[in-house]
């Protein structure tokens, strides 16, 4: 929900919208990796005294790095083609109606 606000305000700001995926996904990725890693030092920590929960904690790391990569490059990717998509010539009607 960050990044999706970072690329509405910089497209209001008539930038294109890959500079604008671009400096939004580059302002939120040292938070994300900094609360990401936090998270995975404490879980190696925790999981360190049982195989039940390391196997817990490798499922969790996994979910955690899956959605990092989730949020850096797939959902970008999808904003883009969607923005794209949106801003078409045949669209421009139905852009007018809901008054964007």
């Amino acid at each position: 929900m960050i990044l999706t606000r970072v690329f509405r305000i910089k497209t209001k700001d008539k930038i294109q919208i890959e500079h604008a995926i671009a400096q939004g996904t580059k302002s939120s990725i040292r938070t994300m990796l900094v609360t990401t890693l936090a998270i995975m030092i404490g879980i190696i920590i925790v999981t360190n005294r049982s195989i039940a929960l390391k196997q817990l904690g490798i499922i969790i790391s996994s979910g955690l790095v899956t959605s990092i990569l989730f949020t850096l490059f797939a959902f970008p990717a999808i904003y883009s083609i969607v923005y794209n998509l949106t801003r078409r010539r045949k669209n421009r009607k139905l852009l007018e109606k809901i008054g964007e």
